[in-house]
């Protein structure tokens, strides 16, 4: 299909290909030049939605035939506010398992899991039964940490086990198991402050 100009602009191969464009070398490619786009106009109202799905069927949206999904959610109207959350298939039962909301709070409705991860913003975890994150190793002198930075300074906290000592750290600076502040070794059942503790005598605390 050309344009008046005689330039091509869709074109369709022999194996049902279609190339917007550019040339067909897949079912759909759509050629953007140095910076593409694909749009999908949604009508300005609440809970009115844009989908991407990802299916085994031409036409069915049932769970059996829904491999995943993506979908951009109006959340509100003036000003135009949404989310965007993407769905898995666990067994005929397409279910959300992410959802990032319009203040940028990413919601996992399972465990999230990885060798590295970084965020910004909140992230909340959703479990019928608990909530946490949990960090694991079975290696000694591997050890499993939470690190925070704010303003450029560092904090953090380790489990450390080399096999005949594990302790649990909370410190700070930029290298993990270095300047730790406060220490429980779960071997001697015992805690140590690395300086001074304070306790106002407001809190009427003993």
């Amino acid at each position: 299909i050309s344009d008046g100009d005689g330039n091509n602009r869709i074109q369709v191969d022999s194996g049902g290909n279609v190339g917007i464009g550019t040339s067909a070398g897949q079912k759909v490619v759509v050629g953007g030049g140095t910076n593409g786009r694909v749009r999908i106009k949604v009508d300005e109202g609440t809970n009115n939605f844009g989908k991407f799905d990802f299916s085994t069927s031409d036409s069915a949206t049932s769970s059996a035939t829904m491999i995943a999904e993506i979908t951009a959610n109006i959340t509100g109207t003036t000003p135009l506010t949404s989310e965007l959350s993407f769905a898995t298939n666990s067994g005929d039962s397409l279910s959300n398992k992410l959802t990032i909301s319009s203040g940028g709070v990413a919601t996992f409705s399972g465990a999230l899991n990885g060798t590295s991860a970084s965020f910004s913003g909140v992230v909340s975890t959703t479990s019928a039964s608990s909530i946490g994150f949990l960090a694991q190793t079975t290696a000694n002198s591997v050890y499993p940490y939470f690190r925070w930075v704010a303003n450029n300074r560092s904090y953090w906290a380790a489990a450390i086990d080399s096999g005949t000592d594990a302790t649990f750290k909370i410190g700070s600076g930029n290298t993990i198991d270095i300047g730790s502040l406060f220490e429980i070794d779960s071997f001697t059942n015992t805690a140590t402050f690395n300086g001074s503790v304070t306790i106002s005598a407001t809190d009427n605390v003993i």
